[in-house]
């Protein structure tokens, strides 16, 4: 004979679960439990209907399967609320091809939880893209309008609170992916009451999703602010050749003090990376930073005397460096390798070699080659204090290559991405119907990079541009460039109705040189007076009339990218150093002042003037 039923069994736990909740609740928590794991249905195709919420509201209780428009789903159970991936439940192996194919499918989540009183709950919650939230078959919160518009994807993205009676309750929720991922996340863990209380309380005073998203960032800045960064190095990231040692280095320093920073300069003039290791302990573990930027010279560890065996000891060590600051929970940061006044052709050859490896890792970089280089590995005139130094404008250039938007996103590190994102934006036709981007420190040197496709019989018009000097298409159908002082660049490569275009501008703020790419080529540069690139934008910014076109991949670094890394941008590659934005202009909620994604770990967005 049996003592013990199912059902008992159930009975018997419910209740412990109840009386443990009364228990934590004398200690002034109000307990809400999960009962079971979540089960998950699915997945629907986006063209399949949903089930009604007349339809939910009839569910009593988790069944073995679901049917949906015909289809038959049955449950599968999943233990992780805070992460649960529905790609890799769904579509193990495949992630990739699912991303091309199946975005905009739905699945239907279930659990039960326990309410140990009558009282109100708060619960924190996060998806990739959509999704729909039911409580005892009654809507009780969506993102279905906005997406989730955050892009890490937590518990604690929104929160909302319920009035809820003792006992059991029924949840319900319709997740519905985004364009490359299908994630969901939530908690209901009550000891984080303030905190979700907090965010929901922001939520609805923010007035619309936008302005709670931007609050919210602005709290994570900050509780980012008060970090430590150590800048570890040689000369000139010491300062060397600038007036009182005021280099890039300390040039940032003084811009992250007025954001709570700590800020320690540990570098040392002829280090290299030999003796960065044998100090790493002594002079950078015992700061306890939280970041370090280890800035070297290729030149200090012998480049000029023996190229081949330098540029493996050079990169061996850097590794070991990386390594060794993600071994101490220390975030690393590394600057590209710059000019020297004594490089030939061969010692251009390795720093570049070196930049293009650097570009390669998991790890933030800053092309400090693309603002100060000549074009063959030695400073450009007037920004030189001596053959191994930049002077005061060399380190300003430099400072101004850094991404400083980096610093108060620090808290998530994946924005290492693929250039695997196939989707177009369409601007229309016309004035004020583009996609602007406000840099938040304008860059000096700068590179804009992005795909077209003109699907405007009449292409006559602006395309891009950045401050008044614009990539455009003239009456006899060819690609051209019009400079903000009345210069134009005329090309001869024709502007073929619905082929796509990779398009590049470049510009130079030490050599005053602005260079248009067409598919990787360089069609024409001209020399100038120095921009000021306060505003870059695709499409018809302001009063400018521009014809219809698609595009994607909208890029900006903070370098003058060389014609090596236009090719490999060209080619596919995503190049990380000093990149500010990269938007992939795959978003499928858009409107008027939307905030588009934007890949970069910055915290920078580009922005649609009007609902294309």
């Amino acid at each position: 004979m049996k003592l013990f039923t199912p059902w008992l069994y159930k009975y018997l736990l419910a209740n412990l679960l109840i009386l443990y909740g009364f228990s934590v609740s004398l200690m002034g928590k109000e307990p809400l439990l999960l009962s079971r794991d979540w089960v998950v249905f699915g997945p629907l195709l986006s063209q399949q209907a949903l089930l009604t919420n007349s339809e939910i509201a009839q569910i009593s209780g988790i069944p073995a399967q679901i049917t949906v428009a015909g289809k038959k789903l049955v449950g599968r159970k999943v233990k992780d609320s805070n992460n649960i991936d529905l790609v890799k439940l769904f579509y193990p192996g495949k992630e990739e091809y699912y991303a091309r194919s199946y975005w905009g499918s739905y699945s239907y989540l279930m659990t039960e939880i326990i309410c140990s009183s009558d009282s109100e709950y708060y619960i924190g919650t996060g998806a990739d893209w959509w999704m729909k939230w039911y409580i005892d078959g009654k809507q009780v919160f969506s993102t279905f309008k906005t997406g989730n518009l955050f892009h890490d994807f937590s518990c604690e993205d929104y929160a909302f609170k319920v009035r809820l009676s003792k006992g059991h309750h029924l949840v319900t929720v319709i997740v519905k992916s985004g364009s490359s991922e299908w994630k969901f996340a939530a908690t209901f863990d009550q000891s984080k009451r303030e905190k979700l209380k907090r965010l929901e309380q922001m939520r609805v005073l923010a007035g619309s999703a936008q302005a709670y998203v931007r609050k919210v960032k602005q709290d994570n800045s900050r509780k980012i602010a008060g970090m430590k960064l150590v800048i570890f190095g040689s000369s000139v990231a010491k300062g060397t050749g600038a007036k009182k040692n005021y280099g890039w280095a300390n040039r940032l320093k003084a811009f992250l003090e007025k954001k709570n920073w700590i800020v320690i300069n540990k570098s040392i003039g002829g280090n290299n990376t030999i003796d960065l290791l044998a100090r790493f302990k002594r002079d950078l573990l015992q700061e306890k930073p939280d970041v370090v930027i280890i800035g070297l010279s290729m030149a200090n560890e012998g480049l000029i005397r023996n190229p081949e065996k330098v540029y493996g000891q050079y990169v061996s060590n850097m590794k070991k460096l990386i390594q060794l600051c993600r071994k101490y929970n220390i975030i690393p940061m590394v600057s590209n390798c710059y000019p020297h006044g004594s490089y030939t052709q061969e010692h251009y050859n390795y720093i570049r070699k070196f930049n293009e490896e650097l570009n390669s890792w998991p790890v933030v970089s800053f092309d400090f080659l693309g603002t100060v280089d000549d074009g063959n590995g030695r400073w450009v005139k007037g920004f030189q204090h001596d053959s191994g130094h930049p002077n005061d404008a060399g380190h300003d250039e430099m400072f101004h290559s850094i991404p400083t938007g980096i610093f108060d996103n620090l808290i998530s590190q994946s924005y290492f991405f693929s250039s695997s994102d196939a989707g177009f934006m369409r601007v229309r036709k016309g004035p004020h119907s583009g996609i602007s981007f406000f840099p938040g420190l304008p860059p000096y040197s700068f590179s804009m990079l992005f795909r077209i496709k003109i699907t405007d019989a009449d292409a006559q018009g602006t395309i891009a541009g950045v401050s008044g000097n614009n990539i455009a298409v003239n009456k006899q159908g060819f690609w051209e460039l019009k400079t903000a002082d009345g210069s134009t660049i005329a090309t001869r490569v024709k502007a073929d109705l619905g082929k796509e275009f990779f398009i590049a501008l470049t510009y130079s703020h030490a050599r005053k040189l602005l260079i248009l790419y067409i598919d990787g080529k360089n069609v024409g540069y001209v020399s100038g007076d120095k921009l000021s690139p306060e505003v870059f934008y695709l499409g018809g910014y302001r009063d400018m009339p521009s014809p219809q076109a698609d595009f994607r991949n909208f890029m900006i670094y903070r370098s003058c990218l060389s014609v090596e890394n236009v090719e490999a941008l060209y080619s596919g590659r995503i190049l990380h150093s000093s990149l500010e934005l990269y938007a992939p202009l795959s978003d499928k909620i858009v409107f008027k002042g939307a905030r588009l994604i934007n890949y970069a770990q910055t915290g920078e967005h580009c922005t649609i003037e009007n609902v294309p």
